[in-house]
């Protein structure tokens, strides 16, 4: 990246700035904590609870997925 591209890139954001810095001063002006790291996903359970297992059985009639 050269010194014209780096110069048009923030004229570029000082106009339109990035759609996570608008959220982020949002969130911060709502008092919402975002996590520290935006581009980790967020950690799924991996583990069913017995009424969502029982949904599943449901769901699928006892079959097997795969």
């Amino acid at each position: 990246m050269t010194l014209f591209d780096v110069r048009r890139l923030s004229n570029h954001w000082r106009r339109t700035p990035p759609l996570r810095i608008l959220v982020a001063g949002c969130a911060a002006a709502l008092g919402v904590k975002l996590p520290e790291d935006p581009d980790k996903p967020a950690e799924k359970n991996k583990y069913m609870t017995a009424e969502q297992f029982g949904l599943l059985v449901r769901a699928t009639d006892g079959l097997r997925q795969g």
